[in-house]
């Protein structure tokens, strides 16, 4: 995937990895900050951080991403483990 102005590659900044290898990215919709982890939509929140929805979190990988893409995009920045993001799922 090529980066733009409405998507690029999450930072792996919040979590023990390096990096996230391209397998999650930060899609812009003009509305809303998107997180596709593995080709699928898994969370989303405004621009200001206010409002979260979260979608999937079937995997650890994913979680991994979910707890950057939170604690970057959402005020919602106290993310202790894996199972308060798992109480987000809608």
């Amino acid at each position: 995937m090529k980066e733009n102005l409405n998507q690029w590659y999450l930072s792996a900044m919040y979590t023990h990895v390096h990096s996230h290898y391209g397998k999650a990215v930060v899609r812009d919709n003009g509305k809303k900050y998107q997180l596709i982890s593995y080709n699928t939509l898994v969370a989303q929140c405004n621009h200001d951080g206010s409002e979260l929805e979260v979608y999937n979190t079937q995997s650890l990988t994913t979680l991994r991403h979910l707890t950057d893409f939170i604690k970057q995009y959402s005020k919602r920045t106290y993310i202790s483990c894996n199972d308060d993001i798992r109480k987000l799922e809608k």
